[in-house]
Order: structure tokens, then C-alpha cells, then sequence
């Protein structure tokens, strides 16, 4: 998910109303929102918004994306700025 247009703040409001969603807390007014896959689709949009929010934590710390690089990585990332490759 791209949250380059929403603030760390509104995610967290984003995700807090995902989390709370409940069908048979609206599935009388509006039976659509009830229905298997709407909460489908909730379900998935819980699992992104919580993905954004590890991503700008993550930016938010400057971590690093990976934490750990296998020797053979290192070793070939080495050879590609040795011969400017990539």
C-alpha cells in the first residue's frame, strides 16, 4: 500500500475504525456492508493499513529495510561497485 498521501496519524484513525468494524453492527441498516465479501474486503484492507503503518514506523526510525544481507549478497553487491554494475 502507497501512503504517500496520508499522514502516519491518519492511518492510525484508518486503522483504528478497520479494527473496530463489525458487521452485525450494521448489516440491519446496510446488508451489503454485512455480506461475506465486504467484510472480505475489510479484512484485507486491516491487513494493509497495518503494513503501511510497520512501513512509516520504519521510515519514521530511518531503519533499514533489511536487517540482515546473506554473504552472498554482500559478496556480488561488492563485484557490482567494483565493476559499477548496477
Amino acid at each position: 500500500m502507497d501512503n504517500n498521501d496520508f499522514t502516519k496519524k491518519e492511518l492510525e484513525v484508518l486503522f483504528d475504525v478497520v479494527n473496530v468494524y463489525d458487521p452485525n453492527d450494521i448489516s440491519h441498516l446496510y446488508p451489503e456492508m454485512g455480506s461475506e465479501d465486504f467484510v472480505s474486503e475489510v479484512k484485507g484492507l486491516f491487513h494493509k493499513l497495518q503494513g503501511a503503518l510497520k512501513e512509516a514506523d520504519r521510515r519514521e526510525k530511518n531503519d533499514p529495510e533489511r536487517y540482515y544481507w546473506h554473504p552472498e549478497e554482500v559478496a556480488n553487491r561488492k563485484w557490482c561497485e567494483e565493476n559499477k554494475a548496477n
